[in-house]
């Protein structure tokens, strides 16, 4: 039985009943980066097509309690499909929320994203090598990113980052926090700002759990010490 089966078989079971007005829809597990943490375990290679992201997208519709859809992954920017995928669901008045690590947003993206997407959930673990070493991957764009939609958007779109902590990155968590405060200031962006352990032990995590850090770790890192 495929995904999109055991999706369907599912709406058909709980139809009648309480329905979520909120649905992440993963529409990649294809990624750029190879997050420590990853609780996918991605990338692997598998993306939706064009037929199963169309029954996805027409079951998601057809429910009116579902107004939010997240479009997420693997890397969803990755997805020939994204920017079509958004535009459709805007236009259907549900409100899409991004969740990116940006590697596939160009600069066209920054004046188009307020226009096909409600908000953004920027993820930037660091500002050097520690970024580089939790994601696996040189191209870390969220910063340049964010920056770029602070100036290009408008007060109501909303702007979240998220930076998942290890003690290969711990050293980055305050530099990153000063340069997103001074963006902040510049601009009244980020919206929201989350500093955060993972939270399952599963997928990449598993084998790289000596990596996360220890109670005492993380309560230094919160003091500031």
């Amino acid at each position: 039985m495929t995904e999109i089966e055991q999706l369907t078989r599912f709406y058909e079971q709980i139809e009648g009943h309480l329905m979520p007005f909120k649905v992440n829809l993963s529409i990649t597990n294809k990624c750029t980066w190879r997050c420590v943490f990853c609780y996918k375990g991605c990338p692997k290679n598998s993306e939706m097509d064009s037929e199963s992201l169309r029954i996805a997208l027409d079951r998601i519709t057809a429910e009116p309690t579902i107004t939010v859809v997240g479009l997420t992954g693997g890397e969803p920017t990755t997805h020939p499909m994204w920017r079509e995928t958004a535009t459709f669901l805007t236009k259907l008045g549900r409100k899409v929320s991004l969740l990116t690590n940006c590697s596939g947003i160009t600069e066209d993206d920054i004046d188009l994203l307020p226009e096909i997407t409600n908000s953004i959930q920027i993820s930037i673990h660091g500002t050097g090598e520690g970024a580089e070493k939790i994601t696996g991957s040189k191209v870390q764009k969220g910063l340049e990113v964010l920056e770029a939609l602070t100036h290009n958007s408008e007060e109501d779109y909303h702007i979240k980052t998220i930076t998942m902590v290890m003690k290969s990155n711990v050293g980055e968590v305050i530099p990153l926090l000063e340069r997103l405060e001074r963006i902040w200031e510049e601009t009244g962006k980020p919206d929201e700002i989350k500093i955060a352990l993972p939270d399952l032990l599963c997928g990449s995590l598993v084998k790289n759990a000596d990596l996360y850090l220890t109670k005492e770790e993380w309560m230094r890192l919160k003091r500031g010490d």
